[in-house]
């Protein structure tokens, strides 16, 4: 939409100055630029244009690397989650890998959601599935008593963590006071 606007402003821009510059020339001969005056305007607007041009796509990049980088974090941080529910005795082993790959499936399918209605609802339901994993690792840790459930306990908190992350630069756009300046 924003490609559209600016596309028709600049259509509209020049047929304002060709006709503008078509008026003056009739109203004042031998008023008008030479042709290296023109070329210097000229590749000084498109100058301009490519300057302008590099800063999107710059800032385009950083973002989609940005990004990718919080899947990667999310993406690890459910992986070792994953890992040390694995230390755990039967039945936590099995309910904490249930419900972290019901947890994984939520989240591919949040990311791959474009409709802002079924996007609510999956943030609803990763948010239950993440209080289901909360309850079910500290069952799992007051059972076991072990000194690997403080880091068990830290995965799953980080785990939670990188999903806000990830969250927060999904919904982090320019402000549009960026863009009308």
């Amino acid at each position: 939409v924003f490609a559209l606007a600016m596309f028709s402003l600049l259509v509209i821009a020049n047929v304002i100055g060709v006709r503008g510059r078509r008026h003056r020339d009739r109203n004042r001969p031998g008023n008008e630029l030479n042709p290296m005056q023109e070329s210097q305007v000229v590749s000084a607007v498109l100058g301009l244009l490519a300057l302008l041009m590099g800063f999107t796509f710059s800032m385009a990049a950083d973002r989609y690397k940005d990004r990718a980088a919080l899947v990667t974090e999310e993406a690890n941080a459910i992986s070792s989650t994953y890992l040390m529910a694995q230390a755990f005795a039967e039945p936590h082993r099995s309910e904490l890998s249930e419900i972290l790959v019901a947890y994984v499936d939520s989240r591919i399918v949040f990311s791959h959601e474009t409709d802002a209605q079924q996007r609510s609802d999956l943030l609803r339901e990763s948010q239950q599935i993440q209080t289901d994993l909360w309850s079910a690792a500290l069952a799992a840790a007051q059972s076991s008593g072990s000194g690997a459930t403080a880091g068990f306990l830290g995965t799953v908190t980080n785990s939670f963590n990188a999903a806000d992350r990830r969250m927060a630069g999904r919904q982090a756009h320019l402000p549009t006071r960026v863009h009308v300046i």
